[in-house]
């Protein structure tokens, strides 16, 4: 390198990773876009492309979805809904069951006046809803005849299993839910008794 050399380090990091991947040196490659989302997390461009080496090198779907997601939101806080939408296609293909990037392709595909698109988005998840919903129900009614009808103890056990389901269920929902556009509504804080002095 010459002294002369403008380029900032995030341009090196990037020139040095196509370098790398044109010369089929993927794991040196992988290592110089991780150091490259490390010092520049908001740059799309290097998210996508340690999405792609993830996906198509490694066949490493867990963190290639991590880093597609990364891509996908910078994207879309640029206002770039298409690429966005794109982006969350590739997410899919990997795992069809993330209900939240459907929602937030619904979500998209309305701001771009897709009403349709954003319609078959949200109508998948209510499908997706109704069938873990009987998938459980049918649980619990199974384990309740497993049980006997007449067995107290039996329609306990259903009461409180359902409890539990319905707990979960608001909890995984909350938790699938993108928290960058749907926060959660903040609790009230508890206040603790006060002490009589004797």
């Amino acid at each position: 390198m010459s002294l002369f050399d403008k380029r900032t380090k995030e341009e090196k990091l990037w020139d040095k990773a196509k370098k790398l991947l044109e010369s089929e040196n993927f794991d040196s490659a992988k290592e110089t876009l991780m150091e490259l989302v490390r010092i520049a997390p908001h740059d799309a461009r290097a998210q996508l492309k340690l999405a792609e080496v993830y996906k198509k090198i490694f066949g490493d779907k867990e963190m290639a979805i991590v880093h597609f997601i990364f891509a996908a939101d910078e994207y879309a806080k640029d206002g770039f809904y298409p690429k966005t939408i794109a982006i969350y296609k590739e997410v899919l293909e990997l795992n069809e069951s993330r209900l939240d990037i459907r929602e937030n392709m619904a979500k998209l595909y309305e701001k771009l006046d897709m009403q349709s698109e954003a319609n078959k988005q949200r109508a998948y998840c209510q499908d997706a809803d109704a069938a873990k919903e009987k998938e459980v129900l049918d649980f619990i009614k199974g384990k309740y005849d497993e049980a006997g009808k007449g067995d107290e103890r039996a329609l306990e056990f259903c009461k409180n299993l359902c409890i539990v389901v319905l707990e979960s269920t608001e909890a995984q929902i909350r938790e699938r839910l993108d928290v960058r556009i749907l926060p959660a509504k903040p609790q009230p804080k508890k206040k603790s008794p006060k002490r009589r002095k004797k």
